[in-house]
């Protein structure tokens, strides 16, 4: 779905909240998934594959230049020019000196033999005292990779409803750097207010607004996509939900006579939207 996306999901709990930025930042930092990791059924950790396909990447242009200027092709010459070109380019794309010559020292022990998968040896090893650094770092090393960043935060309704919480996550937003983008679900059907949607609203107007501002629409999308779409979610619910008696979507669906009944009675009915059509299936469960 997002081939020059990668991802960092995190389900919200009782201790990883907004209201704990180190928590937060250090999930969102170990969940890390390339585009390359979603066609495995096992995931590879994505940090592993940015940051090992970074030192692969430039070790080859440091060897590629002393093989083309007719150089013996040395371990530790390439390991010191790996270490020197890893520090100047963290730091001419922003990362801060101190973490940037962090990680020149890491990577000057690319070719030696550890146990250990470098992404060990960078979490082992780096120190870096304000957690939103670690952001910063994880969206330098995907930029570098050819990636954007999009931080996924699940199960909001489940989390801290106070004011305190959504102040922040209006901070956290804030401090996000260039090139990474925050999506929490469950927002767009919270935002009403009321005992069960928590009232958001009225709890903290200004991430209210921000909610509304930001809110993904799919406009207009044609029959065959809305059948696409409902076949996906139907799916989703049965191998999520165990009972057929609260799979709300796909019992839905069975009263109005199957997914492209369901899909030709909304679209007679209703100006089509991605939201709209949720709402038309929650009505009729």
């Amino acid at each position: 779905m997002f081939p020059t996306t990668a991802i960092s999901f995190v389900d919200l709990d009782d201790e990883i909240t907004f209201t704990n930025d180190a928590l937060i930042v250090e999930a969102f930092w170990k969940n890390l998934e390339t585009p390359r990791s979603n066609v495995n059924d096992q995931y590879a950790n994505g940090l592993d594959e940015v940051w090992d396909t970074f030192l692969r990447q430039v070790a080859n242009l440091c060897a590629n230049y002393y093989e083309g200027q007719g150089y013996d092709l040395r371990k530790d010459r390439v390991a010191r020019s790996l270490s020197q070109a890893v520090r100047d380019i963290l730091r001419s794309n922003g990362v801060e000196s101190e973490i940037a010559d962090q990680l020149s020292n890491v990577a000057g022990s690319y070719f030696d033999t550890s146990v250990k998968s470098l992404s060990q040896v960078l979490e082992d090893d780096l120190q870096i005292d304000d957690p939103m650094n670690l952001i910063s770092l994880m969206a330098t090393l995907v930029h570098l990779n050819g990636y954007h960043v999009l931080l996924a935060v699940d199960e909001l309704e489940k989390s801290d409803r106070t004011e305190e919480h959504f102040k922040a996550i209006d901070k956290f937003i804030e401090r996000l750097p260039q090139g990474v983008s925050l999506f929490v679900t469950g927002t767009p059907e919270l935002v009403t207010g009321g005992q069960e949607g928590n009232g958001m609203k009225e709890t903290y107007q200004s991430f209210h607004k921000r909610t509304i501002n930001n809110r993904i629409t799919l406009e207009q999308p044609s029959r065959e996509e809305l059948i696409a779409i409902v076949k996906r979610v139907n799916y989703l619910e049965t191998e999520l939900v165990e009972s057929n008696a609260v799979r709300e979507y796909s019992d839905a669906t069975e009263n109005l006579g199957g997914v492209e009944e369901a899909v030709e009675t909304f679209l007679s009915e209703t100006a089509p939207s991605f939201r709209a059509f949720l709402t038309h299936l929650e009505e009729n469960s």
